[in-house]
């Protein structure tokens, strides 16, 4: 499910770059219960701060709070079937690229939460 995010700041990042954090982000969720159907939920919304609170929720397994940092290590994965690529590059863009930050935490729906924080973009004086 979406939540209607209504007015946010733009933020600044390739778009192309962007595009691939919030993909593999849902194919993350989505891969999560490869035996039933997953729910996930996508929120976007206005922290108090300014910035653009991105939060994807499913109804997996969850993470393990002992590897809640070592996911977005490259290589590393709690999959068998898995890279271990796509947790470091959603790494990679948003906080060495955005200038943003990522963490994993225990969603609501009982599995796993990633949450982002994107900073607004300002203007560049001409």
């Amino acid at each position: 499910s979406f939540a209607d995010p209504g007015d946010l700041p733009p933020v600044r990042g390739h778009r192309h770059r962007f595009v691939m954090v919030v993909v593999n982000l849902l194919r993350n969720a989505l891969q999560s219960s490869a035996d039933r159907t997953t729910r996930v939920r996508v929120a976007v919304t206005t922290v108090a701060s300014g910035h653009v609170c991105l939060a994807v929720d499913d109804d997996g397994p969850g993470v393990p709070e002992q590897y809640r940092e070592a996911i977005f290590q490259p290589n590393f994965s709690l999959r068998v079937e898995g890279h271990g690529q796509g947790l470091a590059l959603v790494r990679d863009v948003v906080e060495g690229e955005m200038s943003g930050s990522v963490r994993c935490e225990t969603s609501d729906l009982g599995g796993a939460r990633f949450v982002l924080l994107l900073p607004p973009a300002t203007r560049r004086a001409v």
